[in-house]
């Protein structure tokens, strides 16, 4: 059973909140920080999508 999605204004404002902030922290820690953090996190997809795919295979193949 699918449950429709409804937003109502209590969930918009912690999120908005929330949202500008997360930009405020970003413009205020400088462009290095903010750069380092996008690094560290495009290496995390990388290292996760390698270990999914050797997880795929693996499973695949039947090997533990």
């Amino acid at each position: 059973m699918r449950v429709p999605c409804r937003t109502t204004p209590c969930d918009l404002l912690p999120a908005s909140v929330a949202r500008y902030g997360a930009i405020g922290l970003a413009a205020g820690s400088g462009c290095a920080a903010v750069h380092q953090g996008v690094l560290f996190l495009f290496a995390g997809v990388l290292v996760y999508a390698w270990t999914s795919a050797r997880k795929i295979s693996v499973a695949c193949r039947g090997e533990r």
